[in-house]
């Protein structure tokens, strides 16, 4: 007979997948701005980035020339689940002052 998770922890496992399914992965301009809000004013150049040289995938339009080669490659091999690739509607302020 298997064996089977106790109820406090199954309903903690089904929680848990619930949250995952309400909350998923920010867009890059969401991450930027919740930065910005935080007091963390990098440039969009920058956080592109650290994204690419940690394997993310990134909207293009924040990757700075030298590295829009990197980016489509990253971006058109990412297998991961840890960010969304789509590509934003429409620019946004990305600093407070703009």
């Amino acid at each position: 007979m298997p064996k089977s998770f106790p109820s406090s922890s199954r309903s903690s496992l089904q929680h848990a997948e619930t949250i995952k399914q309400k909350l998923p992965w920010h867009t890059f301009p969401e991450i930027l701005q919740r930065l910005h809000h935080e007091g963390i004013y990098i440039h969009p150049h920058q956080l592109a980035e650290f994204f690419l040289w940690h394997g993310l995938p990134v909207d293009l339009d924040y990757v700075p020339k030298h590295l829009q080669q990197r980016a489509a490659f990253v971006n058109a091999n990412y297998q991961g689940d840890m960010a969304r690739s789509e590509v934003a509607k429409e620019p946004l302020g990305l600093f407070p002052f703009e």
